[in-house]
């Protein structure tokens, strides 16, 4: 039991990043496996992705590497000094404390980084993780080198978590996208106008599941090609209306009775297929681009209907809800 609360209390830079792939990899396969099923991908196209992964990854290390790992540091800093001191192979001091305020900075960061994730935020804590921890390695190659110390937290193995662990959030961080968006966000031409700034970030969807997965993805594919400067609420609306009635041309001069006998023929469905997938993409960007939560507002309307259509007055019954006591109403 001691050597497991020792590991705990003293492993955290092992046990930190270890915690981190896990989390970011089942994020990342749930999110990619609802992906492919809803595109359709089958088993042959996977839906999770390089990019996918170090974004999920990126998420989680932000809170793991930065933010549980920086609270530890403060709290083993400053309640802890004499042990951790002893670590390290420090002689105890005052400085303990400026070090236990430092830890729980980046703490504090790399929770709202993954709570809040924002690209140019999360490029911040990354960066300055890369200089903080990047300094530290130093200092304990110093320490090694310079003074005899081998103590278990200067030359162990925080000796090189220390140095690897900023160089894997920076690696993250590029595979997840964020320097290519940097820099096509610098080349863009100055007479170009701004994004609208009601359109959200794709990365605020990092690590997400379901609808917000596909959020992401249709936020990130518009963003990517620089087209959400077009892609404002009017222009979205009188887009789902257009798919909409691409949809409804395969059904058009076909009988009611008839119409599921038209999703029989595998090139039509393939066709009705897609136009579905235009109609969801725009709206789950007019959505975002509203600040709409669509699961909330389906909740919400589900929470009305209930209330408009009760199951004893309008079961088997095609009638508004403002004529369910009309026998003979009908919408």
């Amino acid at each position: 039991m001691d050597e497991i609360i020792r590991f705990v209390l003293g492993g955290i830079n092992l046990w930190a990043p270890a915690v981190t792939l896990v989390y970011g990899t089942v994020a990342a396969v749930r999110a990619g496996v609802a992906g492919a099923r809803t595109a359709r991908t089958g088993p042959g196209r996977a839906g999770i992705t390089r990019r996918l992964w170090c974004d999920s990854t990126l998420r989680w290390f932000c809170f793991w590497v930065l933010g549980i790992y920086g609270v530890h540091g403060f709290v083993m800093h400053l309640f802890f000094s004499d042990f951790t001191a002893k670590l390290i192979g420090w002689p105890n001091s005052p400085f303990q404390f400026e070090v236990a305020y430092a830890n729980l900075v980046f703490g504090v960061v790399g929770l709202v980084a993954f709570f809040r994730p924002r690209r140019d935020f999360t490029l911040a804590a990354v960066l300055g993780f890369l200089v903080w921890f990047g300094c530290d390695g130093i200092g304990h190659v110093w320490s090694l080198l310079a003074q005899g110390d081998t103590a278990e937290f200067n030359a162990g193995s925080i000796l090189y978590t220390d140095l690897l662990l900023p160089v894997a959030g920076v690696l993250l961080y590029i595979g997840a996208g964020g320097a290519d968006q940097w820099a096509s966000h610098a080349a863009r031409p100055a007479s170009r106008p701004p994004p609208d700034p009601a359109m959200p970030d794709p990365s605020t969807y990092r690590g997400a599941t379901g609808i917000e997965a596909l959020q992401h993805a249709v936020l990130q594919f518009a963003q990517e090609r620089d087209w959400q400067q077009f892609h404002d609420p009017k222009n979205l609306s009188m887009a789902v209306a257009v798919e909409a009635g691409e949809l409804m041309e395969h059904f058009r001069w076909v009988r009611s009775d008839e119409s599921r006998a038209v999703l029989a023929d595998a090139r039509t469905r393939e066709a009705v297929e897609h136009e579905v997938a235009d109609v969801m993409m725009l709206l789950l960007e007019f959505a975002a681009s509203t600040g709409i939560d669509v699961t909330r507002a389906i909740e919400a309307k589900l929470a009305i209907n209930a209330q408009r259509y009760p199951v004893d007055k309008s079961r088997g019954r095609a009638t508004k809800y403002d004529r369910l006591d009309d026998q003979n109403g009908i919408i």
